[in-house]
């Protein structure tokens, strides 16, 4: 039977790591003067800590998981870093190191981890409302005059419904009646061999809406990365499977045994069939306990 001979275990799971992105409000931010409010991407510092080491593990499986060393913040530079309106230039060294100090502080005494580079995307202000100029006139001239049209003709219809086609065609192009009854009706379903094509053109337009949807949610700042990640192997809803094991154990014999019967281990584990996202550093005896497989995987 299998015991430790260090008991100092360390164990660490999705929630873990930092969160792989977080914002401040942006609204309640720049409602104050002198704010200014800034989009980061951190790039953590690699060191020998486990956490880090669960961390780079975790991100390996790209095809997969997000990079979790790779952080994205948007933060309130005035409220949590000390920053003012001149900083607002992203472009400015000066901006660059108060941030990263501000983020090793936090991350430091939260996780113990450290940033290694900083990228400003950008940095805002509060700015007065731009006044309304020529342009903005005519798109709401414009605008004002579709909606007159459309009431217009509307009223003709109501008040004289065509029979047989008859009326004021110009007018009866705007009425929301007779547009209605065409969208409802739809086009000529008469195709001959490429009436197959409508179906096609059906199937596309879904693909293209679910795929553009997709990319925002994929691509955008997610307060949940971890049921994305989880997406390709749950694609049911309210299906939930564990996640991959994390790769090959690095494993030594102990440097304080003359016999390869004692080792150190490092990674995860798979206990009755079922792997779990957990990290460890220990020291084991061999063999392991029948229950739970601790061998490399």
């Amino acid at each position: 039977m299998g015991y430790f001979i260090a008991s100092d275990v360390e164990t660490f799971d999705y929630y873990s790591m930092p969160p792989l992105s977080e914002l401040d409000d942006y609204d309640i931010c720049l409602r104050k003067p002198n704010s200014v409010y800034c989009i980061v991407d951190l790039e953590l510092l690699e060191d020998d800590t486990p956490l880090f080491k669960f961390i780079k593990n975790f991100s390996s499986f790209t095809n997969q998981n997000y990079h979790h060393h790779q952080l994205h913040r948007g933060v309130c530079g005035s409220q949590n870093c000390g920053l003012n309106s001149s900083h607002a230039s992203f472009d400015s060294n000066e901006t660059a190191v108060v941030l990263k100090d501000c983020f090793n502080t936090t991350l430091h005494r939260g996780y113990g981890l450290q940033v290694d580079h900083l990228t400003i995307r950008y940095c805002k202000t509060p700015a007065p409302a731009d006044p309304p100029d020529a342009l903005d006139i005519v798109v709401g001239v414009i605008l004002i005059a579709i909606i007159l049209m459309n009431t217009a003709s509307s009223a003709y219809y109501y008040m004289t419904p065509p029979e047989k086609g008859e009326g004021n065609r110009l007018l009866l192009a705007f009425a929301v009646q007779k547009n209605w009854k065409a969208l409802k009706k739809g086009g000529a379903s008469d195709g001959g061999i490429f009436k197959c094509f409508q179906a096609l053109r059906f199937y596309t337009m879904v693909m293209i809406l679910g795929l553009h949807s997709l990319i925002f949610i994929g691509y955008g700042y997610t307060a949940n990365p971890e049921f994305i990640e989880e997406i390709l192997f749950a694609p049911l809803p309210n299906r939930r499977v564990p996640l991959p094991a994390l790769p090959s154990f690095s494993h030594a014999y102990a440097d304080d045994s003359p016999s390869p019967s004692t080792r150190t281990v490092e990674g995860t584990f798979k206990c009755n069939g079922h792997c779990h996202s957990t990290f460890f550093h220990k020291k084991e005896e061999l063999p392991p306990s029948p229950l739970c497989d601790t061998a490399p995987q």
